[in-house]
């Protein structure tokens, strides 16, 4: 502990200074001022450090006898391209030549533990996947997590092209960190098939960040498990609904999923996501050529080699990127809102904004299709007894400005609530416009959402840097 300046007449001691070392006593000349004060501050530094606790991290994929092979792979790349993190297998009914194969290639650097136990006597109906998909939903019960803070999830299906410790080390302020699942604003009728709130966020599951304390001290995995046995329902929707509200935007490049319409390139992903075609089909649509690439030299010598020889070293799935080059005119001809969509998005755009919500730490926002721009503008929010006209004044920009549409108190009252013969709709909403309008027997009451600041990019492409809130849904559909 350092003594204070004053203390230093009642007795004589060394004391290091920069360059030299000053002996101080009753007749000697006290050190400079400004030492203490660099004193003061390198104390109350090595009181902070001292009170920090590193975080402690890990990762883990989870497969039955048929992904086992693939999970392993993975695994394996992510040991080849990461910082030292502790890694998991969870698996169900593999073969003992299979474990051998993996304890060889994974060197005992990543645990493999049989986890069967924890989905025996379920009735769960994964459909055409298997009982291994709800293996994450169990995170909170391993034994083997209990020392971690953040627990990074992935699936088989994924090949890692950065450090997974780059995403543990990520900012999180909320119990989850996902990805936006941005296909699926496509059609978003998941939201009434899962009774969610207008407008809600969906993210895709295949690679997950869990902030433990969170998810054990709010029994969200539990509620996810408890969605899974009453609904019938598969693990992405029962984390959906179990996570609603609760989950932090990942940067859109820790999961570039197949994408036909757009995609961002291999090159370029944190993370790539096999989400259609798989490097070990024997037509994998839509896998890159160095993606095959990597599997082949990550399974060679083992008894997985053979699945990924799939002939010419090109990239299929042009017929069906072509097909989507004509959404557009089909949307247009047959009135197919999730063509019109699909010729709409544009990953590049989508991604630059999602990325900034992943760099301010923002909660998902609501109405992300809109947001993203492939999603008409323009629309109109029902609201039942008062209409949200969105509109676009000259110099507005189309920030993402979660606001209330209440030109007095911006309280949470419901739509049929009126004050003054004017409605109060309980917010709040993330829009792509600036101005709002409300009306209900003739009068209209306007309020302004937000504006970007002087000299900072403000384009329609981009939200305005100025917001750094998150929304949640309102109530009330859009109706394009």
């Amino acid at each position: 502990m350092f003594l204070p300046p004053q203390s230093l007449s009642q007795a004589s001691f060394s004391c290091i200074t920069d360059p030299s070392i000053v002996k101080i006593g009753p007749n000697r000349r006290s050190p400079e001022p400004l030492f203490w004060r660099r004193m003061h501050i390198v104390q109350i530094c090595c009181r902070k450090v001292r009170n920090i606790r590193l975080l402690k991290s890990c990762f883990f994929f989870a497969a039955d006898a048929k992904y086992f092979p693939y999970g392993v792979l993975a695994a394996r790349r992510v040991l080849d391209i990461s910082a030292p993190m502790q890694g998991f297998i969870l698996q169900i009914g593999v073969s003992d030549s299979d474990l051998q194969v993996a304890n060889r290639i994974l060197d005992g650097q990543v645990t493999i533990v049989d986890v069967s136990n924890f989905l025996a006597g379920l009735v769960l109906n994964p459909g055409h996947l298997s009982l291994a998909i709800y293996i994450r939903l169990f995170a909170d019960r391993l034994r083997e997590f209990e020392p971690y803070d953040r627990v990074v999830y992935a699936d088989s299906d994924v090949l890692f092209n950065r450090s997974v410790a780059d995403l543990a080390n990520s900012e999180l302020r909320a119990p989850l960190l996902a990805a936006h699942d941005e296909q699926s604003y496509f059609n978003p009728r998941y939201r009434k098939r899962l009774s969610m709130q207008p407008g809600a966020p969906r993210f895709n599951s295949g690679i997950l960040m869990f902030d433990m304390a969170q998810v054990r001290h709010q029994g969200l995995l539990d509620r996810a498990r408890q969605v899974a046995l009453e609904n019938d329902g598969l693990d992405q929707d029962a984390l959906n609904v179990a996570f609603e509200g609760k989950w932090q935007t990942m940067h859109p490049f820790w999961n570039v999923m197949t994408n036909y319409s757009s995609q961002i390139p291999f090159d370029r992903a944190y993370a790539r996501h096999f989400s259609w075609g798989k490097p070990w089909d024997r037509r994998p649509i839509g896998v890159e050529v160095d993606a095959l690439a990597i599997y082949r030299d990550l399974s060679k010598g083992t008894p997985w080699a053979d699945r990924f020889n799939q002939g010419l070293p090109i990239k299929r799935g042009a017929l069906k990127s072509l097909g989507r080059k004509f959404d557009a005119i089909s949307g247009f001809l047959i009135n197919d809102e999730k063509r019109k969509r699909r010729s709409r998005y544009d990953a590049e755009r989508a991604s630059a904004i999602f990325a900034l919500h992943a760099e301010q730490g923002l909660m998902a926002v609501s109405f992300s299709e809109v947001i993203a721009g492939f999603a008409k503008k323009g629309c109109v929010l029902d609201l039942g007894a008062a209409t949200c006209d969105m509109k676009r004044p000259q110099g507005v920009c189309p920030s993402i400005v979660p606001a209330l549409c209440d030109h007095r108190s911006g309280a949470g009252a419901r739509a049929d609530e009126v004050s003054s013969g004017i409605p109060r709709i309980r917010g709040p909403i993330a829009l792509t416009s600036g101005l709002i309008s409300a009306k209900q027997g003739g009068r209209t009451a306007w309020r302004l959402l937000g504006h970007c600041e002087p000299n900072l990019a403000c384009a329609a492409r981009n939200p305005c840097r100025s917001s750094r809130q998150s929304a949640a849904g309102p109530m009330g559909s859009i109706r394009e």
